[in-house]
C-alpha cells in the first residue's frame, strides 16, 4: 500500500484531499492520504481538514512506499515544487476520480482529473497536466506537460 504525500495545503491542495479521500480517486492503486508537504506551516490554520503538514517539499526525502499529488494550481509552480521531489527518486501518481477514460488514453506522471472529465480515444495528456470538472476533450486531444485546462471546458478531436 502507498503512502500519498499531497505537495501543496492551500484551497486547490484541500480540494485534492477531498477528492482522494472520498473517491476512487488514484486510478487502480492501493494507498492511503499521509498528510501535505508545504513550506508553509501555517497555512492549514483555521481548517480542520483532518490530516497534517509532515515536511516541506523542498526538503523532504521519499520514502519507500511513498507516493506524490501534486496539487498546485500554477504550472511553474508545480514544476518547481515537483522537481525536487523528482530528483531524489520519488513518483507521483495519476489522479482520475470519476472521470471517463475512453480506449488509448495516455495519463502521464502526475496529472489530475478532477471530477467528470470525459475523454475520447487516443487522447494524450502530458506529466504533471492538471485537468479540472467538467472538461471534455474529444478524440486525439494533446496535452503537454504542466498543462492546466480550467472547468467546463471542450476540446475538440485533434486539438
Amino acid at each position: 500500500m502507498q503512502r500519498v504525500l499531497i505537495i501543496g495545503a492551500a484551497g486547490w491542495g484541500r480540494e485534492v484531499l477531498h477528492q482522494l479521500t472520498h473517491d476512487d480517486a488514484a486510478c487502480g492503486v492501493d494507498w492511503y492520504v499521509h498528510g501535505f508537504l508545504d513550506s508553509r506551516e501555517h497555512i492549514l490554520d483555521g481548517y480542520d481538514v483532518g490530516m497534517p503538514i509532515v515536511g516541506d517539499p523542498m526538503t523532504y526525502v521519499p520514502q519507500l512506499g511513498d507516493a506524490f499529488v501534486c496539487a498546485l494550481g500554477d504550472p511553474y509552480q508545480r514544476r518547481e515544487y515537483a522537481q525536487p521531489i523528482l530528483d531524489k527518486g520519488g513518483t507521483f501518481l495519476p489522479i482520475c476520480s470519476q472521470a471517463f477514460l475512453s480506449a488509448r488514453v495516455h495519463l502521464g506522471q502526475g496529472s489530475l482529473l478532477g471530477h467528470w472529465v470525459h475523454s475520447g480515444p487516443d487522447v494524450w495528456i502530458g506529466d504533471f497536466s492538471q485537468i479540472q470538472a467538467l472538461t471534455m476533450l474529444g478524440h486525439d486531444v494533446h496535452l503537454g506537460n504542466y498543462v492546466h485546462v480550467g472547468a467546463q471546458v471542450f476540446m475538440g478531436g485533434g486539438v
